[in-house]
């Protein structure tokens, strides 16, 4: 499988996810904390506390973008 065939897959399986299993993902990753927000030590306190603010889980959609 070449690069291209990956980014092609990720995208579908991205494309594919549930909320849930989007919120699942980025807490294994460790994007997100056990309460859906950003994770203190790989953000910004502002970022951080702009996403506490919220009073609501954040929820990260991210695409990579190829040139082809």
């Amino acid at each position: 499988m070449n690069v291209q065939e990956m980014i092609q897959r990720s995208r579908e399986m991205a494309a594919n996810r549930t909320p849930a299993e989007s919120l699942a993902f980025l807490q294994r990753a460790n994007i997100l904390d056990q309460n859906g927000h950003y994770k203190e030590e790989f953000f910004s306190a502002e970022t951080v506390a702009a996403s506490r603010a919220k009073g609501s889980k954040t929820l990260v959609r991210a695409c990579v973008n190829v040139q082809q």
